[in-house]
């Protein structure tokens, strides 16, 4: 019983995915990857990937 009242929330809050992002640092820059894991297909999709040399610009803008 608890098990579906904790399946039932999880793919209610986040839709049966779980996001990801990955911050790796080579020589002065960082390289940002966005991913996603999809439980019910159980695969890892790579999303979107970038070079920063700063990680001040990788906020989040304020929404308003």
């Amino acid at each position: 019983m608890l098990w579906k009242i904790w399946h039932f929330l999880q793919n209610f809050w986040n839709g049966s995915r779980e996001n990801f992002l990955i911050v790796e640092q080579f020589n002065g820059s960082y390289e940002i990857t966005r991913a996603f894991r999809n439980f019910k297909k159980k695969e890892i999709v790579i999303g979107e990937r970038f070079v920063l040399k700063n990680l001040e610009s990788l906020k989040r803008p304020i929404k308003k």
